[in-house]
């Protein structure tokens, strides 16, 4: 099981240095939407490299990335750590709302998708 979760190191979610959340503290969080997906010893291997490199070279943490690879948000980090494994379930999406429609299958309009449509604007 790979855990992985992206967040400033300072107070400040705009274009602040980047830093990733301990394994400990990630096994113990309780999530609010979970989605399983199978993947391959390959698929695997590619999310550890990206996660290692993200790790190592951490970019910026921007709460409104601007989709250029320069800067993200704990929701485009994990769409980049899946895309590493050629996986675009979360390709386009910006915020955790925007998540949780797109496990739950929701296309209902709703103030979630309002605030995905502001941070999609930026893009």
């Amino acid at each position: 099981m790979i855990y992985f979760g992206f967040t400033p190191t300072d107070l400040g979610y705009f274009n602040n240095k980047g830093s990733l959340d301990g394994d400990n503290y990630l096994k113990q969080r309780i999530s609010s939407e979970q989605l399983t997906i199978g993947i391959t010893a390959e698929q695997y291997g590619s999310m550890a490299e990206a996660i290692s490199k993200f790790k190592n070279f951490p970019p910026l943490y921007d709460l409104i990335p601007d989709g250029d690879g320069s800067d993200f948000n704990c929701t485009t980090a994990a769409s980049f750590i899946l895309k590493s494994a050629g996986i675009d379930f979360l390709d386009s999406v910006q915020s955790p709302f925007g998540v949780a429609a797109k496990i739950n299958g929701n296309n209902d309009y709703t103030m979630n998708d309002l605030v995905e449509d502001v941070l999609d604007a930026k893009t």
